[in-house]
């Protein structure tokens, strides 16, 4: 399943993400009904920030990742 997300900048930051095709950035009402009718305007916007979104979940957020990041703060 693809979705998108539209956040605040604050809460983008937190995620580490640095893209801006990852998810959509917006800090009052106004920006958010604009990016969320972009979305549903637009099927490649959608599926392009979708797809990236996925992306970078997977691989940052795997079980992989996880362990990897793991093994190394207890390397001493």
């Amino acid at each position: 399943m693809l979705i998108t997300c539209v956040t605040t900048t604050l809460a983008k930051s937190g995620l580490g993400i640095h893209k801006n095709k990852i998810v959509l950035t917006a800090d009052s009402k106004d920006e958010f009904v604009e990016k969320i009718n972009s979305l549903l305007e637009d099927e490649n916007l959608y599926a392009e920030i979708s797809k990236s979104a996925r992306d970078y979940v997977q691989q940052s957020f795997s079980w992989r990742e996880a362990v990897l990041k793991l093994e190394l703060l207890f390397k001493i």
